[in-house]
């Protein structure tokens, strides 16, 4: 039996200043709106597209902990580049282990 639930409860826990959050797989949904983001993807533009795509994964928490774009632009810019990719990873996880 294929169980979505792994896939609708999978996370990854991030620890933003005094909040831990289990941040969610991107859904189908989600991944969509990055998509509509970083369609016009520039490099004058990516720094803003970032902050904007890291926005969405971050709030998209089993806490239900809302962010606020001003703390995620205190972030390091190298950190915020790791959670991108730590988020986006999880999707293609789901193609290594079909459950």
């Amino acid at each position: 039996m294929l169980d979505l639930n792994v896939y609708i409860n999978n996370s990854v826990k991030v620890k933003l200043n005094d909040k831990e959050l289990d941040v969610l797989e991107p859904s189908v949904e989600l991944i969509m709106k990055v998509n509509e983001i970083e369609s016009d993807l520039t490099v004058k533009n990516q720094h803003a597209k970032r902050v904007e795509t890291a926005l969405l994964f971050l709030n998209h928490n089993a806490q239900k902990v809302l962010i606020t774009k001003e703390e995620v632009q205190k972030i390091p810019y190298e950190a915020l580049i790791m959670l991108i990719a730590e988020v986006a990873t999880m999707r293609y996880k789901a193609d290594a282990d079909p459950n």
